[in-house]
Parts: C-alpha cells; structure tokens; sequence
C-alpha cells in the first residue's frame, strides 16, 4: 500500500515532458461538482471494519497556470450512520485540499487527469447525547476522465483517489491500532469552464 503514492508521483514526474509537447488551449478556470461515494476509513470501529459506506458531494475549483498544469482546490463531504462499536454513530465528515493537477489535452473530447492534494479532513460525530470533532491531515492521490460536451461544459465520467489519513485509533477496548487509515473516493459530475489558456 505504500508504494502507491511512490509510484503515482513519479507517473505524475515522468509524464511532464510529454505533456510539454502537447500544445492545446485549456480553459483558465475550472468549476466542477457532483456525487461523491466514500469508502473511508475513520479510524472508528464497526462491527466488522474500519471501513465505511457513506455518501456524499465533491465541489473543485481549478486555475490552469497553462494548457496542462492546474491547481485545484477540492472540497467535499460526506455524511451517515455506520454502526460503531455495537451503536449507530451519526458521521459528518468534511476534507479539504488542495494542490496540482496534470491533464492530457489533445484527445478530442477526452481530458485524462492526475492530482496530488493535500489538506485536512474533519469529522464530527454524534451518538446519543455525546458529540465529538477531529481533524486530521489528509492526501489524496487520484485522478480522472472528463468528456468535453461544449466549449463551456463537460462531464467528469469518473474520479479515483486514494485517500491517506493520520486519524487517532482504538478499538472497542481502548488498545492503540495505529494512526494511519488508507480509504476510497469516487466521484462523478459536471464541470464548468470559464475563458481560455494556450
């Protein structure tokens, strides 16, 4: 598991030369939203795993520096109730990042990305009378495939990432297991795009 972030990086650092030699335009500015499913890990136990189903949104707000370097700002969140520790636990969970995106241009339609993002992650849980809140450091690594429908519109077919975070964890008898949880993101929406980058 952790040579997928080895490995997604120097993918990303391999493939700039390549892209230098495409010469595309690209819009300036990027507005993207839609649904997000979360297969994400806590650091809560379940009756069966760390992991959780819970659904959600995902919103960026991309500025392409040229036609294949973006930085992108992403924010989304999730909420549910998964069992935890024998009792049902309300989660709301909010991440937000940021950091670079490669995309290929000069696919037609198609627009392949890869993003590495970086921020924090906050969970706020409620069960019973009791409330908690915790924010934890979190990176993504991922990316996706956009269709062109327009000059101004198009649609993300889908968006992958890998999620790390640095949660505090225990089990239902206290004992320590680590605090480091790997979890799943995909996504899927429309993009808006706004004026024009050469």
């Amino acid at each position: 598991m952790r040579r997928i972030p080895f490995l997604l990086g120097l993918f990303l650092i391999l493939s700039l030369p390549a892209l230098a030699q495409e010469s595309p335009s690209a819009p300036a500015a990027e507005l993207y939203a839609g649904y997000a499913y979360g297969r994400l890990n806590t650091g809560l136990v379940t009756a069966n795993d760390h992991q959780h189903n819970l659904n959600g949104w995902n919103a960026q707000v991309a500025a392409n520096l040229n036609h294949w370097l973006g930085l992108v700002f992403d924010y989304s969140g999730y909420t549910g109730t998964p069992i935890v520790a024998g009792g049902p636990v309300d989660q709301r969970i909010q991440a937000f990042m940021g950091g670079p995106r490669v995309t290929w241009r000069g696919h037609g339609r198609w627009n392949p990305y890869v993003h590495t993002l970086f921020g924090a992650t906050r969970i706020h849980a409620f069960a019973g009378g009791d409330s908690a809140r915790v924010t934890s450091f979190t990176m993504a690594l991922g990316g996706g495939l956009d269709w062109q429908a327009s000059q101004h519109w198009a649609f993300r077919l889908a968006q992958a990432d890998y999620l790390f975070t640095r949660f505090p964890s225990v089990d239902a008898n206290g004992k320590d297991l680590g605090a480091s949880q790997h979890s799943v993101r995909i996504a899927t929406g429309i993009t808006c795009r706004f004026g024009r980058r050469d």
